[in-house]
C-alpha cells in the first residue's frame, strides 16, 4: 500500500510560564511562509524548527492520545500537540521529532532562522553550518527518544 507524504512542521511556543506546547502541524502545499505555524494570527510565537516528509499514519502511531497527544480533528484542529513543563520539554519534543522519523527523513528543511532555533535548542548556530548544527542537534533529541 502506498502512503501520502507530506511536508510536517514542528514547532513550539511557551504556553504559560515554565510551560510549553509541542506541535506538529501539516504544512499545506502552496504555504507562501512555512515557518510561520497556522495558528499564531502572524505573531510568530512559535519557532518552527524543521519541515520534514513524513506520512501521517506513521506519526500517528507515536503521537497517541494514550500518551497524552492532541490529535488531528480536536477542537477542530489539524494538528498533534502536547503540552508539558519545561523540564519535560527535550524528552516530549523528542517523541514528536522520532515521530516525524527525523533520523532517517530524506527531505528535511531546517528553519532559515537559526540564531533563534539554536537559542531554543542550547546550541550556537549561525549561518550554513548552523543549519548542520541545528540538525544535529534535532536527531540526537530523537535518538534520545527511543
Amino acid at each position: 500500500m502506498e502512503t501520502q507524504q507530506d511536508f510536517w512542521a514542528v514547532g513550539t511556543r511557551e504556553y504559560m510560564p515554565g510551560v510549553l506546547r509541542i506541535r506538529v502541524e501539516r504544512i499545506p502545499e502552496g504555504t507562501q511562509n512555512p515557518w510561520l505555524m497556522a495558528g499564531t494570527e502572524g505573531t510568530g510565537k512559535y519557532v518552527v524548527f524543521a519541515l520534514i516528509r513524513a506520512d501521517q499514519s506513521t506519526i500517528a502511531e507515536r503521537l497517541t492520545r494514550e500518551a497524552g497527544w492532541k490529535q488531528p480533528g480536536d477542537s477542530g484542529q489539524d494538528r498533534f500537540s502536547i503540552t508539558c513543563s519545561k523540564e519535560r520539554f527535550p524528552e516530549m519534543f523528542g517523541v514528536a521529532l522520532d515521530a516525524l522519523c527525523v533520523k532517517k527523513a530524506e527531505t528535511r528543511e531546517v528553519n532559515p532562522d537559526t540564531v533563534t532555533v539554536g537559542k531554543m535548542l542550547g546550541v550556537n548556530a549561525h549561518g550554513q553550518t548552523g543549519k548542520a548544527t541545528v540538525m544535529k542537534k534535532l536527531i540526537g533529541l530523537a535518538a534520545k527518544a527511543n
